[in-house]
């Protein structure tokens, strides 16, 4: 029976743990003890069989003792934020525009440029040649370039060529020549034709007083016939 007893004990210690309940000689604390479960062992005076011995279920008996409450801390009230003043946005103010006079650029025109007017080159001609190298050619009023004798300012020859090329030929420069009749070298004043040489029947000497008698001209001998025959406009002097 003792035994059985010392059996049963770790049961109740365990039931007081359950439900609470400080063990017996504890320091008045509940504590946890741990799951017990009771196992029966025969004891040294009664045989024990061996016959699994019953777990007895013991429902917890409501503690007598008050649980300690668990201390809540106290939700807090929430708090508002302070709003932050926010200072108003001042209505952007347009600045008043300052009249701004503009300066005038100065306009300098452009000059327009103005082609130069070609200065027109005139080809200078050449010159016609001096075939004759009297330094006169054609262009300079040469009359005949092919005679260096010929030429404007040459003097003027009687010749039959205008030589100082005037348009006129042997001008102040012929000779006169008389007709001579009777053939013996005196002509006769009235008959004449310029020339630059006497022409055939003609003579330089006007003197002949008869030109149809080539006994009568000058320095002939003078007769006793009643003619001048000297034609020194006497008749028969000296042989009277």
């Amino acid at each position: 029976m003792h035994s059985r007893k010392l059996c049963w004990l770790p049961v109740v210690a365990m039931s007081f743990s359950l439900i609470g309940c400080p063990e017996p000689g504890g320091e008045g604390e509940p504590s946890p003890s741990p799951s017990i479960v009771p196992v029966m062992s025969p004891g040294p005076e009664t045989p024990i069989p061996a016959t699994p011995t019953p777990v007895v279920a013991v429902t917890p008996t409501p503690s007598l003792v008050a649980p300690t409450p668990t201390a809540v801390p106290p939700t807090p009230a929430p708090v508002a934020p302070t709003p932050t003043p926010v200072p108003p946005t001042p209505a952007p103010v347009a600045p008043t525009p300052t009249p701004v006079v503009p300066t005038p650029t100065p306009v300098v025109p452009t000059p327009t440029a103005v082609p130069p007017t070609p200065t027109p080159v005139l080809a200078t001609p050449t010159p016609p040649p001096d075939l004759d190298h009297d330094g006169f050619s054609e262009s300079d009023g040469d009359c005949d370039d092919d005679d260096g004798a010929v030429h404007p300012g040459a003097a003027e020859v009687c010749n039959g060529i205008d030589d100082n090329c005037d348009g006129a030929t042997d001008e102040g420069v012929l000779l006169a020549f008389y007709a001579d009749a009777d053939g013996d070298g005196y002509g006769a004043a009235g008959v004449s034709r310029e020339a630059c040489s006497a022409p055939e029947g003609y003579v330089a000497d006007a003197t002949d007083c008869d030109d149809d008698d080539g006994a009568v001209h000058p320095g002939a001998a003078e007769v006793c016939n009643g003619i001048d025959d000297n034609c020194d406009g006497a008749t028969d002097e000296g042989v009277l």
